[in-house]
């Protein structure tokens, strides 16, 4: 047993657990035919069972009205090879097939556990595009899901909070004064106690981007001052095509990818008694080959010191991305830029 993760050795096989803010997700490492064949499992107590997706998944209700599902079975060889994989139950077994013709082993076995019906708000509107963008908190009871596309542009974000195996909706956001079709919703990022968040929408007013930030008290959700802007611009950038949040969630990175007509900007916002603000200038992109979209994707420590930005379209889409470090209120970077050695 390591942290957790749990491996038992069976006769041909290694069977593995990984518990998970997400639930349990079980696996096996099947050394030959014979053992292969052999993966069957009874079902047991009052819980029954019942295929779906055509053999793809199974469902397992309790008499209480609980449910776990297993899907997305899959199953590949030792040279990754994707094999054809099923469920078939017979009476109170349920087994798994995998086709393995000519395939090398050990082969990997590997269905998801998941728990609880699929997420849909019933507040949705259109085609939402619900769970384009998902963070979670550090205890896992807490998700932040945007939906960009909901009412056709103008885009939502819902926050769902977790008792037990139940997730249920806690309040659904939007973004005050938000112009024209913004597509609120389409980047998302959550503090790690699951009470302050920041959504994006990098299509405000035409493509300049704006983002949001909100704070929970209790299970109420507020808005933390008014939708924050690109500092000292109003070209087309895209703010808000990446965000980030330190683990406190007094911390933000804000990517601007459009911006300089492609080369890209990211900038740093901390928390302030009533609003986020902007700390110190944008972030240097040295060394950056062309319009490299620097600010395309962004990741904060959990402290807030350190930051990592990316810039996709780097030398002819090559990419890098850049590592910075602040002291006291002073970003300065770390290193140049890093770039993917032997990439091809």
């Amino acid at each position: 047993m390591r942290r957790n993760l749990v491996r038992y050795a069976r006769p041909g096989l290694s069977e593995w657990y990984v518990n998970q803010p997400s639930g349990l997700e079980q696996g096996f490492l099947v050394r030959d035919n014979a053992a292969l064949a052999g993966l069957s499992f009874a079902v047991s107590g009052n819980a029954t069972a019942k295929l779906s997706g055509g053999g793809r998944g199974v469902r397992f209700r309790s008499a209480g009205g609980r449910e776990v599902r297993e899907s997305e079975l899959h199953a590949r060889d030792a040279t990754g090879k994707v094999l054809a994989a099923r469920f078939v139950l017979r009476g109170r077994e349920l087994q798994i097939k995998v086709d393995a013709a000519g395939a090398r082993f050990p082969v990997s076995v590997d269905p998801l556990l998941q728990q609880g019906p699929a997420m849909s708000p019933g507040d949705m509107s259109g085609q939402a595009n619900f769970g384009a963008a998902i963070s979670v908190s550090s205890d896992g009871n807490t998700a932040l899901i945007g939906g960009f596309y909901n009412g056709e542009g103008p885009g939502a974000a819902w926050v769902y909070v977790r008792s037990g195996i139940t997730w249920s909706e806690q309040t659904k956001l939007a973004g005050s004064s938000e112009i024209g079709l913004g597509e609120f919703g389409q980047y998302v990022a959550l503090s790690a106690d699951g009470n302050t968040a920041v959504v994006a929408a990098s299509k405000d007013s035409s493509g300049a981007g704006a983002v949001w930030f909100f704070t929970r008290s209790g299970t109420t959700w507020s808005a933390f001052g008014s939708k924050t802007k690109q500092p000292g611009t109003a070209e087309s950038g895209a703010f808000g095509c990446s965000v980030a949040l330190s683990g406190d969630g007094k911390t933000s990175l804000i990517g601007a990818c459009s911006a300089k007509n492609g080369v890209g900007s990211a900038w740093v916002f901390t928390r302030g008694a009533s609003s986020f603000t902007v700390q110190g200038s944008a972030l240097p992109s040295v060394g950056e080959v062309g319009k490299g979209l620097f600010g395309s994707n962004d990741a904060l420590s959990s402290d807030g010191n350190t930051a990592l930005v990316s810039a996709i379209n780097d030398n002819s889409e090559h990419g890098a991305f850049w590592t910075f470090t602040r002291s006291g209120t002073t970003w300065t970077a770390l290193g140049s830029k890093v770039t993917a050695i032997g990439e091809t």
